[in-house]
């Protein structure tokens, strides 16, 4: 036997042993990562979160640096309760490798946080490393957090763009662009937007409706926003829309009794600034007051922007709800609708 076939016969069986050894180890380490994602989801499932987290982050102690660690790792964040360890658990991530998927949870961390820059930049980072359903989400969460942030002109280009697409992204985009352009002061523009939704089949059908409803009313075009309105509430009785929609009634009834002469209206604010008007106003819109608008006055070298709720068919009618308005805690007082 020469030296190398005795050394091969030599060490034929340590490799062979070793070989084994690494199978043993690689399905052993399979059959512990599915038993512990077995118990993890199952204690996920019984609401024991810190004993899911722990078992995830011990599993991924036990083979550092793999992609089966950085799993755990980031379902582990997702059970951590505390925010700021849950930010820096995500950070942590990202600093040792760039992931969509963490840079998007991080992102609507912020947003949800208010933190609105953040949130658009990373958005925009997890956009170009995601398929086209999921880039054309984020890109649509990026172009809301831009408007939270003040950038409305830049966050609303955004909106349209998507907008263009296919799909749930598409369409969340189309009405979150058409409610900006709503609030915004462009109803037209608002219920051209918002029009393909009510076609066909998707969630946000109701909601559009109830938007176009309002933009209707905001145009003056009264009797189609009743019927708007009205559509929403038998759609669906029970729904928030429709809650919000028999205040969009009241307040197309009352333009219509005011109609052909001045209505009265009860004023509850004055801004020189319209942004702050326009802020005002959705606050109290979200406290669920009703027919609110807001009227741009000129007085002297003044422009004011009046945050106002009406109108009302006379004075008396008028005053009466300024007084249970006031018992509400919501101050205001009786103007013509020149704002006299």
């Amino acid at each position: 036997m020469s030296v190398m076939e005795h050394d091969l016969h030599r060490t034929g069986p340590h490799l062979f042993g070793l070989f084994l050894i690494y199978l043993l180890t690689f399905f052993g380490a399979a059959r512990a990562d599915d038993e512990i994602r077995r118990r993890a989801e199952t204690w996920i499932a019984e609401g024991r979160y810190e004993e899911a987290r722990a078992e995830l982050l011990l599993y991924a102690e036990s083979v550092p640096g793999t992609d089966a660690a950085r799993e755990a790792r980031f379902r582990a964040a997702g059970l951590e309760r505390d925010g700021e360890a849950y930010r820096a658990a995500l950070e942590g991530l990202l600093a040792e490798k760039e992931d969509a998927r963490v840079r998007l949870a991080l992102a609507r961390y912020r947003y949800a946080l208010g933190a609105y820059e953040g949130a658009a930049e990373d958005f925009d980072l997890a956009a170009n490393h995601l398929a086209e359903a999921e880039r054309a989400d984020a890109l649509c969460w990026r172009g809301a957090s831009l408007i939270a942030s003040g950038r409305v002109d830049r966050g609303l280009d955004i909106l349209l763009r998507v907008a263009r697409g296919e799909g749930t992204p598409a369409e969340r985009a189309r009405f979150l662009a058409a409610q900006i352009q709503l609030r915004e002061g462009e109803a037209g523009r608002a219920a051209e937007t918002a029009a393909p939704l009510l076609e066909g089949s998707n969630d946000f059908v109701l909601p559009a409706l109830h938007l176009r409803a309002k933009a209707l009313l905001a145009s003056g075009r009264v009797e189609e926003a009743r019927a708007a309105f009205t559509e929403v509430i038998d759609r669906a009785p029970g729904s928030a829309e429709s809650v919000e929609a028999r205040l969009g009634l009241g307040a197309a009834e009352q333009a219509e009794r005011a109609a052909g002469g001045n209505g009265y209206y009860i004023q509850i604010a004055s801004f020189s600034d319209g942004e702050n008007a326009r802020r005002y106003l959705e606050d109290r819109r979200a406290e669920g007051v009703g027919a609110l608008s807001l009227a741009v006055v000129q007085e002297g070298d003044k422009t004011l922007h009046k945050v106002r709720i009406g109108p009302f068919a006379d004075e008396e009618e008028a005053e009466r709800a300024r007084e249970r308005l006031a018992g509400q805690g919501l101050e205001g007082h009786v103007v013509r609708e020149d704002g006299e």
